[in-house]
């Protein structure tokens, strides 16, 4: 049985690290996303009518991937106040119930952080131009 204890314990910190960890960059992604078209609204009046337009579509997939920010902040919430019965778990069913979640979350948290990424690198060689 203390092996079991020590095997949730562990399984909970990697958990509670994650969710602490996409907290935080979920709440920076936020911020960038905040600030770029802060920063084109700007550079938009120099560009020709080409170069505006590729800044335009890249902005517009920016408020697209802003609004799924905010909906993966809120299911991240709620994910959290579901796994306070993750505590209550007394069998394997149980765990791997949990464990699946937590798995598809990753999984899409992790492909929207991936394409930010990819856009916010796009931004940023459109800046450095």
């Amino acid at each position: 049985m203390d092996s079991n204890l020590k095997s949730y314990d562990l399984e909970n910190i990697f958990i509670s690290k994650d969710f602490s960890s996409w907290k935080d960059e979920l709440s920076i992604a936020s911020v960038e996303m905040e600030f770029c078209p802060n920063l084109f609204s700007a550079t938009l009046n120099d560009l020709d009518i080409a170069n505006k337009v590729k800044y335009i579509n890249i902005l517009d997939k920016l408020g697209l991937l802003k609004n799924e920010n905010n909906q993966l902040r809120k299911e991240l919430f709620a994910l959290a106040i579901q796994f306070e019965g993750y505590v209550e778990c007394q069998d394997l069913q149980c765990d791997n119930y949990y464990m699946l979640m937590h798995l598809a979350f990753r999984d899409k948290i992790e492909k929207h952080f991936a394409v930010y990424s990819k856009l916010k690198k796009k931004l940023l060689m459109k800046i450095n131009k």
